[in-house]
């Protein structure tokens, strides 16, 4: 029977353990106004600009002052570092529907950053979670 190294074992236990951690991410907080004002019940969400399907988009929605925070899940605060394409969908009315808060009516932004191929709104996520600002003037 072969013997292992104890060393040798632990190392590539480590190696192993890297590769199961999943993405990084860092701590995402930003600013989001429309024309000076917080766009307040946005729907934000950023895009990897290299198109990775493994990541999975991190979301955020704005505050009354205009503040988000992304995360990547429900718990998983943060996203990882890199550029991004960022969509914001802000609509005003909302109505209950079987004890259910539903958005409805028209976008109030004229769907101008709310799609992904062609909205112009950039950010890069830096590994120094440097705050983000989004001025959709």
């Amino acid at each position: 029977m072969p013997t292992y190294e104890p060393r040798l074992l632990i190392v590539l236990l480590f190696i192993a353990s890297i590769g199961c951690g999943g993405t990084s991410r860092v701590p995402v907080q930003g600013v989001a106004k429309y024309k000076g004002k917080p766009i307040e019940g946005a729907q934000i969400v950023f895009f990897p600009e290299n198109g990775d399907a493994s990541i999975s988009p991190p979301y955020g929605t704005v505050d009354a002052q205009g503040n988000f925070q992304l995360e990547t899940a429900p718990g998983q605060p943060g996203a990882p570092p890199g550029n991004y394409r960022v969509t914001v969908l802000w609509y005003k009315q909302e109505t209950t529907v079987q004890g259910e808060t539903i958005t409805v009516g028209t976008e109030l932004l004229g769907n101008r950053f709310s799609k992904r191929d062609t909205t112009p709104l950039r950010a890069t996520v830096r590994a120094t979670a440097e705050p983000i600002v989004l001025q959709l003037d």
